[in-house]
């Protein structure tokens, strides 16, 4: 009995550290160079356009629905604690519904819809969210929220 509840702890210990993995196969905690090599040899070879030790900013000449990739980094730890991707709104296509579908394969049907900011919310727990909406500027994003780095923000 002690050792499978041990190994049963463990386990939930060891889950909690796992990196929460979303859209693009960008993580929660992954670094810098993690994270450009991720997004450089996509499908879509996306181009860091700004860097600085906080903030990357991508792009794709080949990609049509996505605008820009964003990406908020702890500065001392060299972590992602935060990435926004905005999309670009295309009048033949429904883009969020498309990325919803896409979300939905990344993080399953467990999400809560926000009717007062007509936006779908995934809790990932540990203070980590993603907000599948549109962004104060009305397109269409999807937010990689983190509670503990809340000033990243810019969905509502």
């Amino acid at each position: 009995m002690k050792p499978t509840l041990l190994t049963l702890m463990l386990l939930v210990i060891l889950s909690g550290l796992c990196a929460q993995t979303g859209l693009f196969d960008l993580s929660y905690g992954d670094s810098y160079e993690k994270a450009n090599e991720t997004l450089t040899e996509d499908f879509y070879k996306y181009v860091e356009t700004d860097h600085s030790p906080t903030y990357s900013s991508y792009y794709s000449e080949t990609n049509d629905y996505v605008d820009t990739i964003e990406l908020f980094f702890d500065d001392v730890l060299d972590q992602l604690i935060s990435w926004r991707i905005t999309y670009r709104e295309l009048d033949d296509d429904d883009i969020l519904s498309a990325v919803l579908d896409a979300a939905i394969s990344v993080h399953g049907e467990d999400y809560n819809w926000d009717e007062d900011y007509e936006t779908y919310i995934w809790d990932l727990g540990g203070g980590k969210y993603l907000y599948l909406g549109y962004d104060a500027n009305w397109l269409p994003a999807a937010e990689y929220y983190n509670s503990h780095y809340a000033e990243y923000s810019t969905f509502f």
